[in-house]
Protein backbone atom coordinates (compact mmCIF):
# COMPACT_ATOMS: atom_id res chain seq x y z
CA UNK A 1 0.00 0.00 0.00
CA UNK A 2 2.88 2.39 0.79
CA UNK A 3 4.39 1.72 -2.65
CA UNK A 4 1.12 2.75 -4.33
CA UNK A 5 0.99 6.00 -2.33
CA UNK A 6 4.61 6.78 -3.22
CA UNK A 7 3.94 6.07 -6.89
CA UNK A 8 0.87 8.34 -6.86
CA UNK A 9 2.85 11.15 -5.21
CA UNK A 10 5.66 10.82 -7.77
CA UNK A 11 3.20 10.85 -10.66
CA UNK A 12 1.43 13.88 -9.18
CA UNK A 13 4.74 15.74 -8.81
CA UNK A 14 5.82 14.86 -12.36
CA UNK A 15 2.41 15.91 -13.72
CA UNK A 16 2.59 19.24 -11.89
CA UNK A 17 6.07 19.88 -13.26
CA UNK A 18 4.91 19.00 -16.77
CA UNK A 19 2.02 21.48 -16.55
CA UNK A 20 4.31 24.21 -15.21
CA UNK A 21 6.86 23.48 -17.96
CA UNK A 22 4.15 23.75 -20.60
CA UNK A 23 3.15 27.23 -19.48
CA UNK A 24 6.73 28.43 -19.06
CA UNK A 25 7.69 30.69 -21.94
CA UNK A 26 11.23 30.29 -23.25
CA UNK A 27 11.10 33.50 -25.26
CA UNK A 28 11.93 36.67 -23.36
CA UNK A 29 9.09 39.11 -23.21
CA UNK A 30 9.78 42.38 -24.99
CA UNK A 31 9.52 45.40 -22.75
CA UNK A 32 8.43 48.68 -24.24
CA UNK A 33 11.07 51.41 -24.40
CA UNK A 34 10.87 53.90 -21.56
CA UNK A 35 8.91 57.08 -22.10
CA UNK A 36 10.91 60.32 -22.11
CA UNK A 37 9.64 61.09 -18.60
CA UNK A 38 10.73 57.66 -17.30
CA UNK A 39 14.15 58.05 -18.95
CA UNK A 40 14.56 61.49 -17.40
CA UNK A 41 13.54 60.26 -13.94
CA UNK A 42 15.99 57.37 -14.26
CA UNK A 43 18.73 59.88 -15.14
CA UNK A 44 17.80 61.93 -12.06
CA UNK A 45 18.07 58.80 -9.91
CA UNK A 46 21.49 58.11 -11.41
CA UNK A 47 22.62 61.68 -10.71
CA UNK A 48 21.25 61.51 -7.16
CA UNK A 49 23.08 58.24 -6.54
CA UNK A 50 26.33 59.73 -7.86
CA UNK A 51 25.84 62.78 -5.65
CA UNK A 52 25.33 60.62 -2.57
CA UNK A 53 28.42 58.54 -3.32
CA UNK A 54 30.45 61.71 -3.93
CA UNK A 55 29.17 63.08 -0.61
CA UNK A 56 30.16 59.93 1.26
CA UNK A 57 33.70 60.09 -0.06
CA UNK A 58 34.31 63.86 -0.01
CA UNK A 59 32.46 64.79 3.24
CA UNK A 60 31.12 68.13 1.97
CA UNK A 61 28.98 70.47 4.00
CA UNK A 62 25.26 70.25 3.24
CA UNK A 63 25.22 73.65 1.51
CA UNK A 64 28.02 72.73 -0.91
CA UNK A 65 27.24 71.71 -4.47
CA UNK A 66 29.16 69.19 -6.56
CA UNK A 67 30.09 70.02 -10.13
CA UNK A 68 29.52 67.77 -13.14
CA UNK A 69 33.26 67.06 -13.12
CA UNK A 70 32.99 65.94 -9.47
CA UNK A 71 30.19 63.50 -10.30
CA UNK A 72 31.59 62.10 -13.53
CA UNK A 73 33.52 59.20 -11.86
CA UNK A 74 30.47 58.21 -9.79
CA UNK A 75 27.87 58.08 -12.55
CA UNK A 76 29.40 54.98 -14.14
CA UNK A 77 30.32 56.35 -17.52
CA UNK A 78 34.04 56.62 -16.90
CA UNK A 79 36.16 59.69 -16.28
CA UNK A 80 35.72 60.88 -19.89
CA UNK A 81 32.11 59.71 -20.43
CA UNK A 82 29.14 61.85 -21.32
CA UNK A 83 26.83 62.95 -18.56
CA UNK A 84 23.13 62.01 -18.76
CA UNK A 85 20.86 64.32 -20.73
CA UNK A 86 17.11 64.81 -20.57
CA UNK A 87 15.46 63.20 -23.63
CA UNK A 88 13.29 66.31 -24.07
CA UNK A 89 16.32 68.62 -23.75
CA UNK A 90 15.57 69.84 -20.26
CA UNK A 91 18.38 71.18 -18.08
CA UNK A 92 19.50 69.19 -15.05
CA UNK A 93 20.29 71.13 -11.89
CA UNK A 94 22.48 69.35 -9.37
CA UNK A 95 21.69 71.49 -6.32
CA UNK A 96 23.43 71.26 -2.97
CA UNK A 97 24.22 68.05 -1.16
CA UNK A 98 20.97 68.38 0.81
CA UNK A 99 18.83 68.94 -2.30
CA UNK A 100 17.67 66.44 -4.90
CA UNK A 101 18.70 67.00 -8.51
CA UNK A 102 15.96 68.36 -10.77
CA UNK A 103 15.06 68.73 -14.42
CA UNK A 104 13.68 71.95 -15.88
CA UNK A 105 10.91 69.93 -17.60
CA UNK A 106 10.15 66.95 -15.35
CA UNK A 107 11.02 68.32 -11.91
CA UNK A 108 12.39 65.93 -9.29
CA UNK A 109 11.92 62.23 -8.71
CA UNK A 110 8.62 61.69 -6.85
CA UNK A 111 8.97 60.31 -3.35
CA UNK A 112 7.73 56.76 -2.80
CA UNK A 113 5.07 56.23 -0.20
Amino acid sequence: MAKKATLILVLLAVGTLAVLWKFHSTEPKATPPPTPQEACLNNLRLIHSGKMQWGLEQHPLIYQSPTWADLRPYIGRGSNGAMPECPLHGVYTLGTVAEEPSCSIHGTVPRRR
